[in-house]
């Protein structure tokens, strides 16, 4: 059943989104995060998150919360129009383009780093002009076809997707090899690790399980670690 629908409904609907103006696809993508939020997809969670690090209540906390779903699927559309005639690569803009550039002459590859915030996606495409070679690692969709068509879009804007599995070395050791030859590697900040896996540390004041990803290959090759964010200053 999930075979026929992905074949004559999700992926025909996935593919006519290149057609959108990345406005109006977000606008579309937003519009579908409140709705999850209306329904109360993860929102027990997500509001008690908010009241314990920064005390919001009440409207304030429904407004924060009502623009993070927003966002969120705002940025699972957008990566839909990728490679259309209105693509977010198409007016995408990097402020510190000369900062950029000198990092790389400096020290080669980095170690890229973001939350889940903002456009992640297009922001690792924001980078492949100064990186040169860039992979970034990312988790796999509950949907095996429809990951394969998302992560087909990504890597139109230059990058290579590596898919996050417990145990798999083979991941590890092409960003070894990319660190190596100059290239750079991206990483979520704020994923959560296996049961066995990962680090103790601090966030907002409570006890986190963090990745060590990004300090193993930071140390390991001796690269920087540089933290950064895709901003949407429109829908699009």
């Amino acid at each position: 059943m999930q075979q026929f629908l992905n074949h004559w409904l999700v992926l025909p609907l996935l593919s006519a989104l290149r057609f959108l103006a990345a406005d109006t696809a977000c606008r579309v993508g937003g519009g579908l995060g409140v709705l999850a939020w209306r329904l109360g997809i993860r929102r027990r969670v997500a509001s008690a998150q908010l009241e314990s690090l920064l005390g919001l209540r009440g409207p304030a906390r429904a407004r924060v919360l009502k623009r993070a779903y927003a966002s969120m699927g705002a940025n699972f559309i957008e990566v839909m129009t990728i490679g259309g005639v209105y693509g977010p690569e198409r007016t995408q803009t990097m402020l510190n383009p000369h900062w950029h550039a000198l990092l790389h002459r400096r020290h080669g590859g980095v170690v890229y780093i973001t939350p889940h915030l903002g456009a992640w996606d297009v922001g690792a495409g924001g980078l492949v002009k100064g990186a040169g070679k860039l992979v970034v690692y990312a988790k796999a969709q509950h949907n095996p076809e429809v990951d394969v068509y998302v992560n087909t879009q990504r890597q139109q804007l230059g990058y290579l997707v590596l898919l996050v599995a417990n145990g798999d070395r083979t991941a590890a050791v092409t960003v070894l090899r990319t660190l190596r030859e100059r290239g750079s590697v991206g990483l979520m900040a704020d994923q959560r690790p296996g049961r066995n896996e990962g680090e103790g540390a601090w966030f907002l004041g409570r006890a986190a399980h963090c990745h060590q990803g990004p300090a193993f290959f930071a140390q390991k090759m001796r690269a920087m670690l540089v933290p950064g964010c895709c901003l949407r200053v429109r829908a699009g």
